[in-house]
């Protein structure tokens, strides 16, 4: 009798610890999952650049303008869908230039481009790496790390 109210007993555990992780995982509408982030510490590493020095009042201290952020996704979803998720979600400030597969995004959280200078912007990374497409074009995978940054000089940037 011990051995069977046991057996039961870490069978109802094991579900119950089935149920919880499963549950806590995804929604079922949305079987993949990334994460997106947003930084902007390459406009604070050059102060004397940004026109606006106002700027440098409302830019967050360390750079992160969104902590890395979780963001369930479908197949076929892209890195501007998952940016839409999370910026909507966090309630961050974007303006864009096109839409869909043309998307670029001109300003994040009230930096823009061109704000430190002629060849700054934003741009985006997937894993660490800069894609050969733009952000309304990259299909996401399961597990992708999407960040967008905002880089004081693109030639210096993709110069690295």
């Amino acid at each position: 009798m011990k051995i069977r109210q046991k057996f039961l007993t870490g069978l109802l555990a094991a579900l119950a610890l089935a149920l919880f992780i499963g549950c806590a995982a995804r929604p079922a509408d949305k079987p993949y999952r990334c994460t997106v982030e947003v930084v902007c510490g390459d406009a604070l590493a050059h102060p004397d650049a940004l026109g606006d020095a106002r700027l440098l009042e409302i830019l967050p201290d360390d750079g992160v303008m969104l902590r890395p952020m979780d963001v369930d996704f479908d197949a076929g979803d892209t890195a501007w869908d998952a940016f839409r998720t999370a910026a909507q979600s966090a309630k961050l400030q974007y303006e864009t230039d096109g839409t869909g597969e043309s998307a670029y995004l001109i300003g994040i959280g009230n930096l823009y481009t061109g704000d430190a200078g002629d060849q700054s912007g934003w741009l985006f990374e997937v894993n660490g790496q800069s894609p050969d497409v733009g952000c309304g074009r990259y299909e996401l995978r399961d597990g992708d790390a999407v960040t967008f940054r905002y880089v004081y000089d693109f030639n210096e940037y993709f110069a690295e």
